[in-house]
């Protein structure tokens, strides 16, 4: 049985950032799928497009921006590290958009996204 207590402690006075866990701890998901996720609110992109008051389509698109945490709730483990070139996208017909990412830099992780529906480009 493996503890991330014990892990943690072996740590103490060591670079975190060269600390492996077993796969064990992750999820079993992408880093690019969380952020497919994270379009899942993007209705909020199209009500801020109907409006015509700025300020109005600005707390729509900031409410967008912190609708991705929503989908984090009750969510404790790392997704895996996408691959260099790997690819997800994410088609919702019934919303009318669509969502393409791709990994295209390995260290630093820079992953390259674009989105679009008849009434916005993200």
């Amino acid at each position: 049985k493996i503890s991330l207590w014990g892990i943690l402690k072996s740590m103490i006075g060591k670079d975190m950032t060269k600390m492996t866990l077993p796969v064990s701890f992750n999820e079993p998901t992408s880093l690019l799928y969380r952020c497919g996720e994270d379009m899942e609110y993007a209705d909020l992109l199209d009500l801020a497009a109907e409006r015509a008051d700025s300020i109005e389509r600005l707390i729509y698109v900031a409410a967008f921006a912190a609708s991705e945490y929503a989908s984090t709730i009750g969510r404790v483990a790392k997704p895996f590290n996408p691959l260099l070139g790997e690819t997800f996208e994410y088609v919702r017909p019934d919303k009318n958009y669509r969502f393409f990412i791709e990994q295209v830099s390995h260290h630093p992780p820079v992953g390259a996204a674009w989105a679009e529906s008849p009434n916005w480009e993200y």
